[in-house]
């Protein structure tokens, strides 16, 4: 008999015949019959009161070193009861590209419960992951096993882990253009012989902020195509910027003859992907920098520059919706990179223009207190 879901034709079935080559299929179609994947609904709450938009969904904000915790409420059906094996939450951490194919980052989970009967009504269970931990990708070594679920014939390495003591991520959530970061939180309800599991997934947005990085330079770029002795220089005492920084640095020009009437300080981001060719085309690789934001520092075609002379500027960043240096290591062979880069251009009287660039950090302030990991 085939169910036809439809209790006003016949008692709901008919009469039919039936092949099945093999066991698994009759297990298959009981199952499809009598299972009833709406017994158990699923609502995750989360103690965080901050919410964000990523891609235009809203999802809570968690920062690194705080304790991702909440409660799992399960909606089972009027008269209706749900046997279950476990009750489990599962951490998912994993790397989008931009035809849906993904691969793992961080997998680890955690048990609820086991063996019961949910009732009808509303069950709550609290849960706590513990703290989530940054790690610095290149000092992933210890505690990873090789993960063969991708389609890429080339093989990674993803951290497994305890929930138990807190969650080490490699990455912060992350949204390009070649590829993604996300992180999400299952809630499985297992169901025992054949019945369906029912699975509920709920997106995260994890930040890392990260303390001052010690070893950085000061930045200097410079423009000399303006004959024998013109340049125009922009200077600032560091080279690494926390995303909402306001950077304060010097224009200085020297032997400006032909007149400057505009000077921009652009920011420009560059995506990498190392030993991902076959998910990714030759045009999409080699695509030109993109261009985030623009600071016009001088702008006044009346009173061009020349000469010499200097002006002090500010720019600040949180105005440009940006996000911190990426250098994602998952083996020897594969890797992602998120590089930033200042590009100075100045366009002068005749309208021509000339510009150069160099390579900036950008890092993620902290909000809370930073702890360092022993």
């Amino acid at each position: 008999a085939e169910y036809m879901g439809d209790s006003s034709r016949d008692n709901g079935f008919r009469k039919t015949v039936l092949r099945v080559p093999m066991a698994a299929s009759v297990l298959e179609v009981i199952k499809d019959a009598f299972t009833d994947e709406e017994a158990v609904r699923i609502d995750l709450d989360f103690d965080s009161p901050r919410k964000t938009l990523v891609k235009d969904v809203e999802m809570p904000l968690f920062e690194t070193y705080e304790s991702i915790c909440g409660q799992v409420t399960l909606i089972v059906s009027p008269e209706r009861s749900v046997t279950y094996r476990t009750i489990k939450i599962i951490l998912i951490g994993y790397i989008e590209f931009a035809d849906s194919r993904t691969i793992s980052l961080v997998r680890g989970e955690k048990v609820l419960d086991s063996d019961g009967v949910l009732e009808s009504g509303y069950t709550e269970i609290p849960f706590d992951l513990g703290e989530i931990r940054g790690v610095v990708p290149d000092t992933l070594a210890g505690g990873l096993r090789r993960d063969t679920s991708t389609s890429s014939q080339e093989e990674h390495l993803v951290r497994t882990q305890s929930l138990e003591s807190g969650t080490h991520i490699p990455c912060e959530t992350y949204t390009g253009n070649l590829y993604s970061v996300r992180y999400e939180i299952h809630v499985v309800v297992q169901r025992p012989f054949i019945n369906y599991d029912v699975v509920e997934t709920f997106p995260l947005n994890i930040q890392h902020p990260i303390a001052p990085p010690e070893d950085s330079s000061s930045l200097l770029v410079s423009i000399k195509d303006f004959g024998p002795d013109g340049h125009i220089t922009f200077h600032t005492n560091s080279s690494d910027f926390a995303l909402t920084d306001i950077v304060k640095g010097t224009v200085n020009y020297r032997g400006l003859v032909s007149g400057v009437k505009q000077v921009n300080v652009d920011l420009m981001k560059r995506e990498e992907a190392t030993g991902f060719e076959d998910y990714f085309s030759a045009s999409e690789v080699n695509k030109p920098d993109a261009h985030v934001g623009r600071f016009i520092v001088f702008n006044d075609p009346e009173n061009p520059l020349t000469g010499d002379g200097s002006f002090v500027v500010e720019l600040p960043l949180e105005k440009v919706y940006m996000t911190p240096t990426v250098n994602l290591r998952l083996s020897r062979k594969q890797s992602f990179r998120v590089r930033w880069f200042l590009r100075l251009l100045s366009l002068d009287t005749r309208g021509r223009s000339v510009s150069t660039t160099t390579e900036i950090r950008l890092w993620r302030g902290t909000r809370l207190p930073f702890f360092v990991d022993e």
